[in-house]
Order: structure tokens, then sequence, then C-alpha cells
């Protein structure tokens, strides 16, 4: 096995949050802790835009950022607290 196709296994080990979109903004990854993080299941949030399951993050930074990122093609880093979560989160943002 490749050590590209070992990523997912890898990303799952790790206890950060880790997702990725398609230019619908569908979940096409998520690892184990972004599932728990989000309170979904992953398979209950590959295919479905993270606008529709959270739509209260429609118009918050997090959104911002994002569509600057894949509007720029920079990547984005910040911190942003969401309420909803009652949490913290540490955005590393990378358009490809």
């Amino acid at each position: 096995m490749m050590a590209l196709d070992r990523l997912p296994e890898i990303f799952d080990l790790l206890d950060y949050h880790i997702a990725a979109y398609d230019r619908a903004w569908r979940y096409t990854y998520v690892n184990a802790a972004a599932a728990r993080i989000l309170g979904h299941p992953r398979e209950a949030l590959l295919g479905r835009s993270i606008w529709d399951l959270f739509p209260e993050a429609v118009g918050n930074q997090y959104y911002f950022e994002v569509h600057e990122a894949a509007s720029s093609g920079r990547p984005i880093h910040s911190d942003h607290y969401y309420a909803p979560f009652d949490q913290w989160f540490e955005n590393h943002i990378y358009p490809l």
C-alpha cells in the first residue's frame, strides 16, 4: 500500500477535525474526530452540504473564510467560536 493510500487511516488516528468538501460544499471526507465533534456518523455527513446540515453557520466567520479561500485559492488560518457547539475551532483551510 502506498503512503498516500494510507492517509485516511492516518487521519482517523488524529484527534483533529479533518474534513473535505466538493465545489457544492458537500462533505467528501470526514475523519473519525470530525464525525464525533459534528455529532453525526460519518455516513450521515458524506455527500451532504455543510450548509444544509448546519444552517446556523451560514454567514458566520467560517462560512466567509471557506468561501474566500475557495475563490482566492489561498489558505486561511483563523480561530472562531461556534455557539451551537459552545466550542472554539482553530481553522486551517486549504483550497485544492
